[in-house]
């Protein structure tokens, strides 16, 4: 009775496929030995092909921190796939997480910092636009100040002129 209660307590842990094949195997067997048979060989066994389908599936799908751990765990024994399906790929998923969130992070801060270089450019070349007209304007003006100096010497020449033919007078 012992061993069969041992063995729903392991169905209701939601095993994998092989395990369950093989308890419910036993159960249904329904004799002593074939529950002390599941609890001594057989469940180990179905635990290990358990946890190498537990590695594989993980690694088809991990982050690369996860799948370097279950690459490991696939090629090492089978007490390092226990530990790897039992605690290491939560511990790797969450190392996954944590890195890909810095990667987005500093994507983030690069994509920030290159608008903000962008926009500088982009006032930059509004800077050197307004002195290109500036320059313009300033040779323009240059021009009428110019013309503004020879209409002032003509007005000057003008009044010396009339200065003196009023000083002749």
């Amino acid at each position: 009775m012992d061993n069969r209660v041992q063995i729903f307590r392991i169905l209701a842990d939601s095993p994998g496929t092989a395990v369950k094949k093989a308890a419910n195997d036993a159960i249904n067997a329904d004799t002593a030995a074939a529950l002390h048979a599941f609890l001594n060989t057989a469940y180990e066994e179905a635990l290990k092909e358990d946890d190498a389908v537990a590695t594989a599936t993980i690694l088809a799908n991990a982050g690369p921190y996860t799948k370097a751990h279950a690459q490991a765990a696939l090629d090492g024994p089978a007490w390092m796939r226990r530990n790897f399906v039992a605690t290491v790929q939560h511990k790797t998923a969450q190392l996954d997480h944590d890195s890909a969130t810095h990667i987005a992070a500093i994507q983030g801060a690069n994509a920030a910092a290159a608008k903000i270089a962008y926009k500088a450019q982009e006032d930059a070349a509004r800077a050197q636009e307004a002195a290109a007209k500036a320059r313009s304007a300033a040779k323009e003006a240059a021009e009428w100040a110019g013309k503004a100096q020879a209409s002032a010497d003509q007005a000057l020449l003008s009044a010396k002129t009339s200065s003196h033919l009023v000083s002749l007078r």
